[in-house]
């Protein structure tokens, strides 16, 4: 049996190894840029594929896609997402990667608040300041 591997009674051929393709920059960049761009997508998609998607990208070997990918998670907006998070932090040995990682997790933990659940006085108060400043950017009669 000399380069065949024994399978039972089948001998199989031995897989062949090939060099892995080296990615110029360039290439680099666009195959970054397209993940990027695809992790924003699963970001707004709020589906269990698009969401396992984003929790595989937080491993990626490139950096960019990993901070993209934190991001992507946030924007999501599952509290599933938080061990993931937390182990890809474990994991790191970048220390701001790693608090890119926590702080994702903690801001996923804290309740979302309703814009329409603004105190009514702080709503009356911030609709004022928006219309005086528009007055001031647009005055009548000038």
């Amino acid at each position: 049996m000399d380069s065949k591997i024994a399978t039972g009674d089948a001998l199989l051929a031995p897989v062949p190894s090939f060099p892995a393709k080296i990615e110029t920059d360039d290439e680099r960049q666009l195959r970054v840029e397209a993940e990027v761009e695809q992790l924003l997508e699963w970001s707004m998609n709020h589906d269990e594929p698009s969401f396992s998607n984003i929790v595989v990208r937080l491993r990626s070997p490139d950096p960019e896609v990993r901070a993209a990918a934190i991001e992507a998670a946030r924007q999501f907006g599952s509290t599933n997402a938080i061990p993931a998070l937390k182990a890809a932090a474990d994991a790191s040995d970048d220390l701001r990667e790693k608090i890119e990682y926590l702080e994702a997790a903690d801001f996923l933990t804290l309740p979302s608040l309703p814009f329409s659940r603004v105190p009514t006085g702080l709503q009356e108060e911030m609709e004022a300041r928006a219309l005086a400043r528009q007055k001031e950017l647009n005055p009548v009669g000038e």
